[in-house]
């Protein structure tokens, strides 16, 4: 995404976050972190994420962010826009 903002001024900022914890984690604990896409919307994204314990696979947090699509151009006055056509197939391809 880094070059979306330094080549186009593409950024996606957060606007909603969620999570529900199943269990805690522990320092130096291996992990797992799935990601996926959820929801592609004209602005804005949904992306889920599962964490587990690597060794059982048990799953310690399940939640979401979801991200607007945002033109950055005038660093003053950052406007939400449509994702691109191609920022939109790669975001199709991952899912």
């Amino acid at each position: 995404m880094i070059g979306f903002w330094k080549d186009r001024q593409i950024g996606f900022s957060l606007i909603e976050t969620f999570a529900n914890y199943f269990s805690p984690g522990w320092y130096k604990q291996d992990i797992v972190i799935l990601t996926r896409l959820g929801k592609l919307q004209r602005k804005a994204v949904t992306i889920h994420h599962n964490i587990m314990d690597k060794a059982s696979g048990k799953v310690m947090v399940r939640g979401y962010e979801k991200r607007v699509c945002m033109d950055a151009r005038d660093p003053n006055n950052f406007k939400a826009m449509e994702i691109p056509d191609d920022v939109c197939r790669l975001f199709r391809q991952a899912i």
